[in-house]
C-alpha cells in the first residue's frame, strides 16, 4: 500500500510526519457543528529547494503571492492498494494558518465543502444578499399571507355607521318596491312609456347600487378594518435558496412532506409601503360603455390592502440552519451535493462495521445526556398581545424523575432549554359582535340585491338582443357601402353579485394580530390557495387534538430522542454505554464502511454508533470512540407541563 501527495495538481515528496498522519472522521460533534466530519491532522512538509516549482512551500508563497491568501490550496491523497487507485482524501491546506518554521512549514488539512467547511461559511452569506447581490431570492419566492387586526372600533363612529348602513339599506329596499310595483302595473303588452320607466328605473337602481357598494366600503372600514396582507417565505425555500448559495440541493424529510412542507415564516415588519389589488375586489360588477358597441366590465367595492415588503429570514443562511436544527432537534449531513435536515438520529444505512474482539471491558454511561429539567419554547410578541392571550402550546417543560426510592439522593440534574426564536401566529376563529352586525346587514342587502340584480341581467340580455338586431341591420345596409361601424353584441357584459356577508366569513380563518407591525419572527402552517384572500392558517394549528406549531407536538415528534425514558418507538431510549480510544486493526476496507455509515456491531452483536475515530494510514489502525445503544435503567418518569399562562 502507497500513498501519493498532489498539491495543486503536481505530486509532491511526502509530509515529514507521514507516519504520524491520521485522518479522522467526527460523527458527534458540538451542537452547533454535528453531523459528520473529516479532517487531517497537520502536515509537516520540509521547505526544500526554493527553486524547485513542485517544492511545497514554493507552491504556498506562489498561491499566497497571487492573492489566494484566504483561499484553501488543494490537497489529493491518492490511495494505491494491490492494484487499485482510491482517492483517500480530497480537500484544501489552510494556508491562512500556516506555520514557517526554519526548515519546514505545518498546515492544517480540510475535506472540501463538509460540514467544518460550511459551517465555517454559512454565516458568510445574509438572505439580504442571496436577495440583493446574487439574486437567488427573488420576489416569486415570497407569498402573501392575509391577516386581520383585532382591534376594536369606536363606538360612536361605529353606531354612526349603522345609522348610515340602516339608511342605505331602506333606500335599496324602497328601490327594489318601486321597480317591482312598476313591473305589476304593466299590461299584457306594455307601451313604450312603461318600457322606458322600467329602463330608468333599472339604471337608476344599478347607480344607486353603485353608490350603496362604495358608501358601506367605507363605512365597514370605519368598524371594521379591511384584510391585509404581510409577505412571507416557507421553511424549506429558505433551505432550498440557502443551499444553492453554496452550491448545494437541499433534501429533507421533515421539511418536504407534510405537516412541516406548509410551516411559513413571517419576518419582522417595521416599516412598508401599501398597494390597492384592483384585481381582489369584492362587490358588483356593472356595465359601463367604451367604444363602438362594446360595454366593458369594471369592479367595484372593498380594495384589500397588500403589503410590499420581503419576506425572508432576517439573518445569515448559517442562522436559519441552525435555527431549523434547533426546532426540530436535527443535523445536517452532506452526501455529495446534496445537503439534508434530518432529525438527530436519521441513519438509513446498516451496521456494516464489525468491532474486532478487542480486550475492552471498560465503559462509561451517557449520563451527561440526561438531563431533569427539559424545556421546548416559543417566543411572545409583546407587539403583538395575541401571541400572549393564547400562550397555551408555547411551552413545554419535560421533568425527569427517579420512580420510587430516596428522591433526595437523585443524581439526575441539569436544565436544557430549546428557545425557537419565532413567535407562533394566531387564528382568527370567530367574528366580534361588528363584524356580526355587518355580517347581518350585509345578508339583507344581499336578499334584496339579488332580487333586483336578476331583473338587471334580463335588461342586459334585452339589450343585448337589440344590439344583435342593430348590428344585422348595419351589415345589411353595409352592403350598399354605407361603412357603418357594426356593433359588437359580444362586448355587453353581465351583472353579477359577490356575496358581501359571505365575505366577512372569510375573515376566518387568517392570521389575526394586533396591529400592522411585527416584532419578532411569526411562524405559521398555511394552506396556501392561488388567491391569496383564501390562504388560510391550517386547521390543526389552533384548539385541534394535533397542533403543529405547539411545543408540545414538536417534543413528541423530534425531542422525545433525547429522553431516557424507554418508548414503543426507542425501547432504549437514549440510553448508551460509551467505549472510548478502542483500539483496533483498520485497514481501507474498514474506513470506506464507516465513511458511509456510522452504524456498527460490537463483538456481542449489540448495536452502535461510532462517534469518531482517528485512522492511522500508514500503521494500518485505529484509535474508536464508540456507543452502544443498551438500557441500563427503567426506573425514570417524565411529567410533561404545558402552561397556560394564567
Amino acid at each position: 500500500m502507497e500513498i501519493n501527495y498532489y498539491i495543486n495538481n503536481q505530486e509532491v515528496d511526502r509530509p515529514l510526519n507521514y507516519k504520524e498522519l491520521t485522518i479522522e472522521l467526527n460523527f458527534d460533534k458540538d451542537k452547533d457543528k454535528d453531523g459528520q466530519s473529516i479532517s487531517l491532522t497537520e502536515f509537516e512538509f520540509g521547505l526544500g529547494s526554493q527553486t524547485n516549482p513542485s517544492d511545497v512551500a514554493t507552491l504556498i508563497n506562489t498561491h499566497i503571492n497571487n492573492g489566494f491568501a484566504f483561499e484553501g490550496l488543494p490537497i489529493l491523497l491518492e490511495l494505491e492498494n494491490n492494484g487499485a487507485t482510491y482517492n483517500l482524501f480530497d480537500g484544501y491546506l489552510n494556508v491562512a494558518t500556516a506555520a514557517y518554521d526554519c526548515d519546514r512549514v505545518v498546515l492544517q488539512g480540510a475535506e472540501k465543502k463538509n460540514i467544518d467547511w460550511l459551517n465555517d461559511v454559512a454565516d458568510s452569506k445574509s438572505f439580504d444578499y442571496l436577495y440583493e447581490v446574487e439574486g437567488i431570492v427573488t420576489d416569486n419566492d415570497f407569498i402573501n399571507i392575509p391577516y386581520v387586526l383585532s382591534s376594536l372600533p369606536d363606538n360612536g363612529e361605529a353606531l354612526t355607521a349603522f345609522i348610515s348602513m340602516a339608511f342605505i339599506v331602506d333606500s335599496i329596499v324602497g328601490q327594489v318596491k318601486d321597480v317591482s310595483e312598476l313591473t305589476a302595473g304593466f299590461t299584457a303588452w306594455p307601451n313604450g312609456s312603461d318600457i322606458a320607466k322600467f329602463v330608468f328605473s333599472v339604471l337608476y337602481t344599478i347607480a344607486l347600487l353603485i353608490f350603496a357598494i362604495m358608501t358601506i366600503k367605507q363605512i365597514i372600514n370605519s368598524i371594521i378594518q379591511p384584510i391585509k396582507y404581510h409577505t412571507g417565505m416557507s421553511e424549506l425555500r429558505h433551505c432550498q435558496k440557502g443551499a444553492a448559495s453554496f452550491g448545494y440541493t437541499f433534501a429533507s424529510s421533515i421539511l418536504e412532506n407534510a405537516p412541516y412542507n406548509k410551516s411559513y415564516i413571517i419576518p419582522p415588519k417595521y416599516n412598508q409601503d401599501e398597494y390597492d389589488d384592483e384585481d381582489s375586489i369584492t362587490g358588483i360588477q356593472v356595465a359601463g360603455v367604451t367604444g363602438q358597441g362594446s360595454v366593458k366590465m369594471k369592479r367595484l367595492g372593498n380594495k384589500e390592502k397588500y403589503k410590499l415588503g420581503r419576506g425572508y429570514f432576517n439573518g445569515t443562511v448559517g442562522d436559519f440552519f441552525r435555527e431549523m436544527k434547533k426546532k426540530y432537534n436535527a443535523k445536517i449531513i452532506i452526501e455529495g451535493n446534496v445537503l439534508k435536515l434530518e432529525r438527530k438520529d436519521y441513519n438509513n444505512s446498516s451496521y456494516n462495521y464489525i468491532v474486532p474482539a478487542v480486550d475492552q471491558t471498560s465503559y462509561a454511561l451517557n449520563s451527561d445526556d440526561l438531563k431533569s429539567n427539559y424545556i421546548v419554547r416559543f417566543q411572545t410578541d409583546i407587539n403583538d398581545k395575541n401571541t400572549i392571550q393564547r400562550y397555551n402550546g408555547n411551552v413545554t417543560q419535560v421533568i425527569t424523575s427517579p420512580t420510587g426510592g430516596r428522591t433526595d439522593y437523585t443524581l439526575i440534574n441539569g436544565l436544557e432549554e430549546v428557545n425557537i426564536q419565532f413567535a407562533r401566529a394566531t387564528e382568527k376563529v370567530a367574528l366580534t359582535n361588528a363584524e356580526k352586525v355587518i355580517k347581518l346587514y350585509l345578508n339583507i342587502v344581499d336578499a334584496y340585491v339579488n332580487i333586483y340584480i336578476a331583473l338587471a341581467k334580463l335588461l342586459l340580455e334585452a339589450i343585448k338582443l337589440a344590439v344583435e338586431i342593430i348590428a344585422l341591420i348595419v351589415q345589411v345596409l353595409n352592403l350598399t357601402g354605407a361603412g357603418i361601424p357594426v356593433p359588437n353584441p359580444d362586448g355587453i357584459g353581465t351583472v353579477e353579485w359577490v356575496n358581501l356577508s359571505g365575505s366577512v366569513d372569510d375573515r376566518k380563518g387568517m392570521i389575526l394580530m394586533e396591529n400592522d407591525f411585527i416584532e419578532v419572527t411569526k411562524n405559521v402552517i398555511l394552506d396556501v390557495n392561488d388567491d391569496p384572500r383564501y390562504t388560510k392558517v391550517n386547521k390543526n394549528t389552533d384548539y385541534l387534538d394535533i397542533i403543529f406549531t405547539n411545543s408540545l407536538y414538536l417534543y413528541q415528534r423530534y425531542h422525545f430522542i433525547n429522553s431516557f425514558v424507554p418508548s414503543v418507538t426507542k425501547p432504549n431510549a437514549n440510553q448508551y454505554k460509551l467505549f472510548d480510544k478502542v483500539n483496533v486493526p483498520f485497514c481501507f476496507n474498514d474506513y470506506k464502511l464507516i465513511k458511509d455509515s456510522n452504524y456498527l456491531q460490537d463483538d456481542e452483536q449489540r448495536n452502535g454508533e461510532v462517534i469518531s475515530l482517528k485512522w492511522n494510514v500508514e500503521q494500518q489502525t485505529a484509535s474508536i470512540n464508540y456507543k452502544v445503544n443498551e438500557l441500563y435503567t427503567n426506573r425514570l418518569q417524565e411529567t410533561k407541563i404545558t402552561p397556560n399562562g394564567k
